[in-house]
């Protein structure tokens, strides 16, 4: 399949540039919250904690799109089973595989790695997490209610996107995995 928009008749716009623009938002407005985190009162910060988690969601949802388009990453297991067919074939001077499959500049990459995604909504959610720790005797009930109440949808949406890597056949790096369970043992307590 593909997604060149010259097909459809429709507006040039490719899933990529979606990705792309959709990307330096959230860069940008990562940027946003770490420049003013300290000096945000809680209700402006968990608005804009919560519109970074609808963006890590909305991203992982187009890069879903994208490797339905594209098909999955390749796993590194298969990368080395072609390696070895490849160096097979050459040796018995037959082709056992495309070598445009051994290319990497061959293969089709989103413009943003769903493992990057993760990365940036568990950070802001580490950050979150210690700020509801340390500050929960000084916030106000409904701070303390609005800053939790956006933790609790972005870890949600931090767990969907997991579940989407899992999906794709990546693994859980086990620091967010141990990062998860804490924070939910700490809302058990």
């Amino acid at each position: 399949m593909n997604d060149d928009p010259s097909l459809y008749n429709l507006p040039p716009v490719a899933l990529d540039d979606l990705i792309a623009r959709l990307a330096g938002q959230q860069a940008a407005l990562a940027r946003r919250i770490d420049r003013c985190w300290s000096d945000l009162d809680p209700l402006p910060l968990a608005r804009l904690l919560s519109l970074h988690g609808e963006n890590a969601a909305r991203l992982g949802l187009l890069l879903r799109h994208w490797h339905a388009i594209h098909g999955p990453p390749q796993n590194p297991l298969d990368a080395a089973i072609d390696a070895a067919l490849h160096k097979l074939g050459t040796e018995w001077g037959i082709e056992l595989i495309d070598p445009k499959l051994l290319d990497e500049d061959e293969r089709a990459r989103p413009p943003l790695e769903l493992d990057d995604v993760i990365a940036g909504l568990s950070a802001l959610q580490d950050r979150l997490s210690e700020l509801l720790d340390c500050r929960s005797d000084d916030l106000e009930d409904l701070h303390f209610a609005r800053l939790l109440a956006a933790s609790s949808r972005n870890t949600a949406r931090l767990g969907r996107l997991l579940r989407q890597r899992h999906d794709l056949g990546g693994t859980v790096p086990d620091e967010i995995v141990r990062a998860m369970a804490e924070y939910a043992y700490s809302l058990e307590e």
